[in-house]
């Protein structure tokens, strides 16, 4: 399959911040030194002038990837056209470096839910979310890229480990990864997984995009679990496991801040993707 890529400005291998409403003033008015930003699909699109003016100020200067959190592509349902239209035409209109969206669903007969609900792993699933995938990037022109999730439990009827799961979701629909750094840990620690033996089975060449973020940890009688909350700086399992991927991968890939509950001044995030220019440096020097 080809895909004919919107972007006239593409995303570099470097650090970039995901840009939230409360910030979009502070970026248009104060060009911060930021490689690119990306945004919420779902925050533009309806009735919010506001916002999309200043962002249209904003994809002036910076680099945009869109992320998305609707297109529910495990559904049983198949895909909303008319939300699928919607995310065309602003597509068309901020012509992202990338696009992606999630391994997971939330709609079902005609109503949305208000969370990435997760997908048993097993071969109809798999069917599905290729079939939906597949139609969704023939709609929209352009390659999705497809996030791991953060899960607290496996499904015990599961036969398909979810690297292979997603491997095998790239092979049949060409579509990329975007490895969630973040998920990793949460979903190693809830479900007793290795971390790192995950990093090995994925598809590293297909891996286009990085997220990391902050995750809360909840104990109880019988231990903890950790909630992906990204309302707080990188936990430094982030930043270890992060490492680990830098020695494994191919190449060096854009990788993201995202914290998207109780936003700190915008200075926090740039320190926080200081410190992403910071291993990407060492691992991938720049050239002299």
């Amino acid at each position: 399959m080809k895909f004919s890529p919107y972007a006239l400005k593409n995303i570099n291998s470097t650090a970039g911040i995901g840009l939230r409403p409360p910030h979009l003033e502070v970026v248009a008015e104060n060009r911060p030194q930021v490689s690119w930003f990306e945004v919420h699909s779902d925050q533009f699109m309806g009735d919010v002038e506001r916002k999309r003016n200043v962002l249209e100020k904003i994809r002036q200067d910076y680099p945009i990837s869109i992320h998305g959190v609707n297109l529910s592509l495990g559904s049983v349902d198949g895909l909303d056209i008319t939300y699928l239209k919607g995310l065309k035409h602003l597509i068309e209109w901020i012509e992202p470096g990338l696009v992606s969206e999630h391994l997971a669903w939330n709609r079902l007969e005609g109503v949305y839910f208000h969370d990435l609900l997760a997908l048993p792993y097993t071969e109809e699933s798999l069917e599905i979310f290729v079939r939906n995938l597949n139609a969704a990037q023939d709609f929209l022109g352009c390659k999705l890229l497809i996030e791991n999730p953060s899960l607290f439990f496996h499904f015990p009827f599961s036969t398909i480990p979810e690297a292979e799961f997603l491997n095998e979701m790239v092979k049949r629909t060409s579509c990329g990864l975007l490895l969630d750094i973040n998920n990793v840990v949460v979903s190693s620690h809830n479900t007793n997984a290795d971390a790192l033996s995950y990093l090995k089975t994925l598809s590293l060449e297909s891996v286009e995009e990085i997220h990391l973020a902050g995750h809360q940890i909840h104990k109880h009688k019988d231990g903890e679990i950790r909630i992906d909350t990204h309302d707080r700086v990188i936990l430094k399992e982030t930043w270890d496991l992060y490492e680990k991927f830098l020695d494994l991968a191919p190449r060096q890939i854009p990788s993201l801040v995202e914290w998207d509950a109780d936003l700190p001044d915008f200075q926090i995030l740039l320190e926080e993707a200081q410190k992403i220019d910071h291993f990407l440096n060492i691992k991938f020097p720049l050239e002299e």
